[in-house]
């Protein structure tokens, strides 16, 4: 997933691009997925790190929103 800069917002695109892709982790029920995020260097660690988690956390929320009985990514 894209991100703006300094933003952990899912965009249109991202979340149409994950539905996509919970169709496919849902068509396998023994995949194991992980979400990890990332920013680039342009800040410091004190505001990357934050912004990481954020975007992984957006990812997987959407994910346990869209699905709520089923284990989040």
């Amino acid at each position: 997933m894209l991100f703006a800069v300094d933003k952990a917002t899912l965009t249109s695109v991202a979340r149409s691009v994950m539905a996509r892709t919970a169709k496919l982790i849902d068509a396998s029920p023994a995949a194991v997925v992980t979400v990890a995020g990332h920013a680039d260097s342009s800040g410091t660690d004190a505001i990357d790190n934050p912004l990481s988690m954020r975007r992984a956390q957006a990812v997987g929320g959407l994910r346990h929103h869209r699905a709520p009985g089923k284990p989040s990514l």
